[in-house]
């Protein structure tokens, strides 16, 4: 239907079919200094990529306001192009937890990186998912390369047309994978408490 008669569908198996453009899009506007941020950060030789998230303190909401893709650069080349222009050094999570090395590289040029809370990647999104169909998660509608993400990160089909386990191309989404290691954290569920 989208190739051939220009109809919008949304692909068989989209992981993040919860995202309408339209309600989790807005146009850009100045993140407020005050406002928390966070980053994710997936690590790569070539395809280093990062998720800018900032939390409105009034309702919670996280605004998606920046991305980042580079790749043949040092970790103290990211790191100087991570902080550039930011108010303030964002909260940064990132890698998978074999990428140690990475966290500690990146740490000692000036930009400390937490390990995910989560590792396991259906729990991640999990919470991604939830963020968005929740409505605490709105895009900056710029993010273009985080945008087409959203809208090809699918699961494989079998022979019938029903969606596997397997994740179509996992290792072409690196911003879904940033997002999904900052999401460990500012997606999280809230505690509850306890009963005396």
């Amino acid at each position: 239907d989208m190739f051939y008669n220009a109809k919008f569908t949304r692909p068989a198996g989209l992981i993040y079919d919860c995202f309408d453009y339209e309600q989790h899009t807005i146009k850009p506007f100045p993140i407020p200094d005050n406002w928390k941020r966070f980053v994710g950060i997936d690590f790569g030789g070539v395809n280093t990529a990062a998720l800018y998230l900032a939390q409105d303190p009034e309702g919670g909401t996280f605004y998606a306001y920046r991305e980042y893709r580079a790749g043949h650069r040092t970790a103290k080349q990211h790191a100087a192009q991570l902080l550039k222009g930011e108010a303030s050094k964002p909260r940064a999570f990132g890698g998978a937890k074999s990428e140690q090395q990475w966290r500690n590289e990146f740490g000692s040029a000036g930009m400390p990186i937490k390990r995910p809370l989560v590792a396991d990647v259906e729990v991640g999104i999990d919470r991604g998912y939830g963020a968005i169909s929740g409505g605490r998660l709105v895009v900056f509608d710029t993010l273009s390369n985080l945008l087409d993400e959203l809208g090809s990160y699918a699961r494989e089909l079998d022979d019938s047309a029903n969606p596997t386990e397997k994740i179509e191309d996992k290792n072409s989404y690196h911003l879904l994978d940033a997002l999904r290691y900052v999401g460990s954290f500012a997606f999280r569920p809230a505690r509850k408490s306890r009963i005396r």
